[in-house]
């Protein structure tokens, strides 16, 4: 081979290169959105978890939902089949919208007090067998008596910091006397 025909083989090889990277496709797009991504709770309750999907306008057709990966810090219990057994099948570029439960939290009566995080991915595609990921979302949780205020003194906390106040100032009245 001379060098004209290598020169001419890089040439259409780049220009095809660039063909190629121009044509890629653009991922479709689901949105999510949980309404209380922060919830307090105590050890026995059981946490509602609801929100909203749609399709991206732009999106080439019908996005499938195919299923989900949920996950939440132990001992805490995510249960999912809300989004299983009430979400559609797919969602339509634009118009396609799902307003519902998405998943709850049970917090074991046995849970230590603390700060938990949890994690909820809806999959699916452009058919009925893919599960990709489209959307996801993070959420936390406090579990136990303190919500993360600050706490209120008790009325005796008043007074004994008042009974040490003048305590000190009648030793200090003395010591000048």
């Amino acid at each position: 081979m001379n060098r004209t025909t290598l020169k001419h083989a890089r040439l259409w090889l780049v220009v095809a290169g660039f063909l190629l990277a121009a044509s890629t496709a653009r991922a479709d797009v689901i949105y999510m959105t949980i309404y209380q991504p922060f919830q307090n709770a105590l050890p026995g309750d059981v946490l509602y978890f609801g929100g909203d999907l749609w399709a991206d306008g732009d999106n080439e057709g019908w996005m499938f939902l195919n299923g989900d990966t949920a996950l939440v810090d132990s001992p805490l219990i995510m249960d999912d089949s809300p989004f299983l057994d009430y979400s559609p099948t797919g969602l339509d570029p634009g118009d396609g919208w799902y307003e519902n439960w998405l998943f709850t939290v049970t917090v074991p009566l046995d849970a230590p007090d603390g700060f938990y995080t949890g994690y909820f991915e809806v999959d699916g595609g452009s058919d009925s067998q893919t599960y990709d990921p489209l959307a996801s979302t993070g959420f936390n949780i406090q579990v136990g008596e303190s919500t993360g205020s600050a706490d209120v003194p008790e009325p005796w906390n008043f007074l004994l910091a008042g009974a040490a106040l003048l305590t000190l100032g009648n030793l200090r009245r003395r010591g000048r006397g």
